[in-house]
């Protein structure tokens, strides 16, 4: 497992993201930093508390597709057999990672926790629905209400965030001809409505677990 955090000036965030991931109960966790171009001296930062992880620094910010782009190649070049994508504004309970990989199995693409505001007392996100004529999600599932029990089994969603990933992550990179859009979009459709012809057979699900929330700043 490799923890992708993408961050641009925010170089508290950063460290309190890491500081949630270094109390991971999962055994094999590694982390991978990728660094938009920030100025603040966050990089600096993060090599100096946490020099066992392998920090990116991009001469430019890429965006969030291409940032995270180069942190999945690191990763799965590494050898990781699912990426967690995390920003760098989130931090995470000890426990998050183990509902999660048990979530994915034969079928499924990706699992994603409920994710609580700042002060963890309501829902961000439980999933979204998915619009294909519109090419986006709906409002958040869930959205203001209490958090969701750990008894709660997982669900299926149209669409993933703080997402770990089953050895194949689907994304944009910065500069992508019309072409490439269509088809991204026939892929997203393909995933999110688990048609026999989406790549691999993927489907997305959700485990919710009261006990691994991703709260959100």
């Amino acid at each position: 497992m490799t923890a992708v955090v993408l961050g641009w000036n925010g170089r508290d965030d950063t460290l309190a993201c890491l500081r949630s991931l270094d109390r991971a109960t999962y055994p094999e966790l590694s982390v991978v930093v990728v660094d938009n171009g920030s100025t603040d001296g966050g990089p600096d930062a993060v090599a100096a508390e946490f020099p066992e992880v392998t920090l990116i620094r991009l001469d430019e910010n890429r965006g969030f597709a291409g940032g995270v782009n180069v942190g999945v190649a690191a990763a799965l070049g590494s050898g990781a057999d699912f990426v967690l994508l995390l920003n760098n504004d989130a931090t995470v309970e000890a426990g998050l990672l183990e509902p999660l990989v048990a979530a994915v199995g034969p079928g499924v693409g990706a699992a994603c926790p409920q994710i609580l505001d700042g002060d963890g007392s309501t829902i961000w996100y439980a999933g979204a629905a998915y619009d294909p004529r519109r090419g986006h999600q709906g409002r958040h599932t869930g959205y203001g209400q209490p958090p969701l029990p750990a008894t709660d089994a997982p669900y299926d969603t149209d669409d993933e965030a703080g997402a770990i990933a089953n050895n194949t992550i689907y994304g944009l990179s910065r500069e992508v001809s019309s072409a490439d859009v269509d088809r991204a979009f026939e892929v997203a459709k393909r995933m999110r409505t688990a048609e026999p012809s989406s790549p691999r057979g993927e489907r997305l699900v959700r485990q919710l677990a009261a006990g691994a929330p991703e709260p959100h700043n």
